[in-house]
């Protein structure tokens, strides 16, 4: 079943944003196929995504063999922490667009 517009989803795509929000949990440790699974997306689409957010510094991916960590730069943490914020102030009314 396909999940209604909404206005969450006109502002960002939510599978990113998923993604750069699960790694604010720095006691855990995060890495690509993890950050897949818990974002529903797929392994590719997830080494897309954290390259682009490599390159932007907002993550770090550490390599250590074959595994590589993965972790949030400050920069990462202050991007994280204001779409948590957008998310909650558009799910604290949720608007459904007539769009079905």
């Amino acid at each position: 079943m396909k999940n209604k517009p909404n206005i969450k989803n006109i502002f960002m795509h939510i599978k990113p944003v998923k993604m750069l929000i699960l790694l604010k949990e720095e006691e855990e440790t995060w890495f690509l196929s993890k950050i897949a699974r818990q974002s529903n997306s797929t392994y590719v689409y997830t080494k897309q995504i954290m390259d682009i957010l490599k390159k932007e510094n907002i993550i770090e991916i550490k390599e250590e063999g074959r595994i590589k960590k993965l972790n949030i730069t400050p920069k990462g943490m202050e991007i994280a922490n204001l779409l948590e914020e957008l998310l909650k102030k558009c799910e604290s009314k949720e608007i459904i667009l007539p769009l079905e």
